[in-house]
């Protein structure tokens, strides 16, 4: 198993924190790293630099790469993660997160082997992995 490195965003309960904590993953909070009203471009970095995935309820974080010039996208595009829960409440995030966690892992680990941006948004009902694979830096 690959561990994921993850940083639970602002709005992101402890619970989930713990679930994948359970799971041998580790678990940072953004609130305890940088200030509370840190812009997503920051965290983003953060997230680059620490090789991590970015746990958020918020929607806005998947179009952050436009925010980079050009030659910083490529760290973007294969070292920072998103797992992004929104339209799932916060008290069922964390049964949500506990029952998708083989996808989570398989998907992880497939980004990984592909050098690839790790991307998955889940909400009440399904789930998506998106296929960075056209993103690849050449």
């Amino acid at each position: 198993m690959t561990q994921l490195q993850i940083l639970l965003d602002q709005n992101m309960t402890d619970a989930v924190g713990a679930v994948f904590s359970l799971y041998g993953h580790t678990v940072r909070r953004l609130r305890d790293e940088m200030e509370v009203d840190a812009l997503d471009r920051a965290i983003w970095t953060a997230a680059i630099e620490r090789n991590t995935v970015v746990v958020s309820f918020d929607r806005d974080f998947r179009s952050i790469a436009t925010q980079f010039p050009v030659g910083q996208r490529g760290a973007l595009k294969r070292r920072a993660g998103l797992i992004s829960l929104s339209g799932v409440r916060p008290l069922s995030a964390p049964r949500r997160v506990a029952d998708l966690m083989p996808e989570i892992e398989f998907a992880q680990r497939r980004a990984t082997e592909r050098r690839v941006r790790f991307t998955m948004s889940i909400t009440a009902t399904s789930y998506t992995v998106v296929d960075n694979a056209a993103l690849r830096p050449e």
